[in-house]
């Protein structure tokens, strides 16, 4: 599927030009996002005009959102150290399963020891994405605060509430 290669002759009266459009997926770290200059900007697929784009690039997102990468999301809490008690964490991240398209994985336990884990399985995206919200919104009663967030850069609904639940009571403290 990726990395995903376009080529296309574009012939013009004085000239003949060969375009290659070479599409690799990759995750950037924070402090490598270039600067984009005035007439580039950073966007979700859905506002991309493929008219003033090149050749082949429709194609390339259009593969580049099938991949299961840009439908994961992964979401770390942890909590305060109290005294006389450890830091906890705890984490949920959204994978295919053997039985199901929608499972939930779960992982628990004190920063610097194994954790535990638990496995969900759930029969639509819907029930999964409550079942995330629901998470979330009990480990911030709880006073957890959010650590880590990954997911598709696209908006994903439930993960936009976490985050906005998360700094409205300002337990957010990722990216």
């Amino acid at each position: 599927m990726l990395p995903y290669l376009h080529t296309n002759l574009w012939e013009y009266p004085h000239v003949t030009t060969h375009v290659v459009l070479a599409g690799y997926e990759c995750e950037l770290a924070e402090s490598s996002i270039p600067k984009l200059g005035p007439d580039a900007r950073w966007c979700r697929p859905e506002e991309i005009d493929f008219d003033d784009t090149l050749p082949g690039t429709r194609e390339f997102i259009t593969l580049a959102l099938k991949d299961d990468l840009f439908n994961r999301i992964s979401i770390t809490f942890e909590s305060g150290k109290n005294e006389g008690h450890s830091q906890s964490q705890f984490t949920v991240a959204t994978q295919p399963t053997l039985f199901s398209e929608y499972g939930l994985v779960k992982y628990w336990g004190k920063v610097g020891d194994r954790l535990k884990v638990r496995i969900e399985e759930f029969d639509s995206p819907r029930l999964l994405d409550y079942e995330i919200i629901e998470i979330a919104k009990r480990k911030l009663a709880d006073g957890y605060h959010i650590t880590a967030v990954k997911g598709p850069d696209r908006a994903f609904k439930p993960l936009l509430n976490i985050i906005e639940i998360a700094k409205a009571r300002n337990q957010f403290s990722s990216i």
